[in-house]
């Protein structure tokens, strides 16, 4: 089956599932302590700042 990745820039409705990979990534890449920062910079609305979907399901951000 081929993986259909497509790019977009960041919603604010993206901000709990853009927090569920940041979960699923620690400790292996970020800290825990870094999620109010993290969610911080979500609630800002980032310029730039984007998500990967596969398949129409977020797998990434980025920025």
């Amino acid at each position: 089956m081929a993986t259909d990745l497509t790019f977009r820039p960041f919603a604010g409705e993206d901000k709990m599932l853009c927090l569920s990979l940041f979960h699923a990534n620690c400790p292996a890449h970020f800290a825990a302590r870094e999620r109010t920062d993290y969610e911080a910079f979500l609630d800002a609305a980032p310029s730039g700042y984007g998500v990967c979907l596969a398949n129409g399901q977020i797998v990434g951000a980025y920025g």
